[in-house]
């Protein structure tokens, strides 16, 4: 029980770690100045151009990807069900970031469809590579 609780916790170190560091890389894609507050921030979100949400898709996935696969890997049943529930969990935080900052209405919902399938696959890749692994190891 505390393995796969600190397996999830982990999973979600993991996965926020990923995300962020893609979210810098896409703050790259324009200026962002020091002294925005929260009106000036939804102006600058709204002018974003379309690659700045795509990459931050792809940041979502591949974090989401990442804590599956991590949290998967070190639970010890249910793999699968873990990894799904990492990106429940990044779903949720989210769904927090685009309330308190609006999105254009395709990435809102396109990341409905990236964080399920991308944290189920890691741990659909957990679960088909391990066994070789630990025969291998």
């Amino acid at each position: 029980m505390l393995k796969n609780i600190l397996a999830i916790f982990l999973g979600l170190f993991i996965g926020i770690a990923v995300t962020f560091s893609g979210s810098g890389m896409a703050k790259e894609w324009f200026t962002e100045p020091s002294s925005l507050n929260f009106s000036q921030w939804q102006e600058v979100i709204r002018q974003a151009p379309a690659e700045f949400f795509i990459i931050l898709l792809i940041s979502y996935a591949l974090g989401s990807l990442m804590g599956g696969v991590t949290t998967a890997f070190f639970v010890s049943t249910a793999k699968e069900a873990y990894a799904f529930l990492i990106g429940f969990i990044l779903f949720v935080f989210s769904c927090v970031h685009i309330f308190c900052y609006r999105m254009p209405f395709w990435f809102e919902l396109s990341t409905f469809f990236v964080f399920f399938p991308a944290s189920w696959l890691g741990g659909k890749l957990v679960v088909s590579i391990q066994p070789d692994l630990i025969r291998f190891l």
